[in-house]
């Protein structure tokens, strides 16, 4: 992925650009944008306002790029079958003063191509995900997360035929709260295959004070 964002970045250095301007409506209200060669203008709409949105080209040239973000309610996703993705149980209720150790593991059936599948683990606001590991895959075959942000942890699960079709993932959290939170599905998925995808079930995590 890095050597295709360098390329991309460097192939958009040499493209030719030239001045150009658009408007834009939003809820009655038009806004005209100028934009110099190579520059770029970013807009951020809520759901009710893409419905008033229109765009029209004054002069030049400009392209546009959409992202959306949805909600999507996880017993709408449709697993595949060569996929599973597992979170082993914690012990109820979790000792508010710990570090816990948390073990998800990656299954590949015999229908999933090989290469690295996007591991996504929300962790419930009663703990602290802790930056540990760096992606590496350790002496006892066991990978850490790649990246840490916020609640947000993120694994490469390495589907590989010729050592095995299994990931063990492994990320330690600190708990900072206590009470009961919600545990989201993490989320296994190919990017360059979005239909190749896994959940794990939504659980509840109570903390307390041994």
């Amino acid at each position: 992925a890095l050597e295709l964002t360098a390329y991309a970045t460097r192939a958009l250095a040499r493209t030719p650009a030239a001045a150009a301007a658009f408007a834009y409506t939003v809820d009655g209200r038009r806004t005209v944008v100028q934009l110099d060669a190579g520059e770029a203008f970013t807009l951020k709409l809520v759901a009710a306002q893409v419905a008033t949105l229109s765009v029209e080209a004054l002069s030049g040239r400009v392209g546009a790029m959409v992202e959306a973000r949805v909600p999507v309610a996880p017993s709408s996703l449709r697993p595949h079958p060569d996929l599973a993705l597992t979170r082993a149980s914690l012990a109820q209720p979790i000792p508010a003063d710990r570090i816990l150790e948390v073990n998800l593991t990656a299954s590949f059936g015999p229908g999933a191509p090989a290469g690295c599948y996007d591991v996504v683990e929300v962790v419930p606001s009663g703990l602290a995900p802790l930056a540990v590991g760096w992606g590496r895959t350790d002496e006892r075959g066991i990978t850490w997360p790649s990246s840490v942000v916020g609640q947000e942890v993120r694994f490469c699960a390495t589907n590989d035929p010729a050592t095995g079709r299994s990931a063990r993932l492994r990320y330690l959290a600190r708990v900072v709260n206590e009470g009961t939170f919600s545990w989201e599905p993490a989320i296994m998925q190919l990017e360059s295959a979005p239909e190749l995808l896994a959940v794990t079930p939504a659980w509840t995590a109570r903390i307390e004070t041994p």
